[in-house]
């Protein structure tokens, strides 16, 4: 299932496409973050997370990473479209892979 997002936040749009395969959902953005992929899985208890085996593309666990809020992503937005991608740049560099 696809479903086409258009999120308003701090005055800025965030748009994403929401892909879902079961446990995950993955956001693929567009616009000024296009590129951006972050896929995302919720579980009903911790047993299920610890036998959750992720993709080989999943690269970092971000959950805690608060550059990656919808409200920080939607303050890069609002900048010049080279700086959007400086400082989607910069923030991306900040995490670091890890293992799954």
């Amino acid at each position: 299932m696809t479903i086409r997002l258009r999120i308003w936040i701090d005055g800025s749009v965030l748009t994403k496409e929401r892909l879902s395969f079961p446990p995950l959902c993955v956001d693929v953005f567009q616009g000024p973050h296009a590129g951006l992929i972050i896929p995302e899985v919720e579980f009903k208890d911790d047993e299920e997370m610890l036998q959750f085996v992720a993709p080989p593309w999943c690269r970092a666990e971000i959950t805690e990473h608060d550059g990656l809020t919808g409200g920080n992503l939607a303050r890069i937005a609002m900048l010049e479209p080279g700086d959007t991608a400086q400082a989607l740049a910069e923030l991306l560099q900040t995490i670091a892979p890890t293992a799954l």
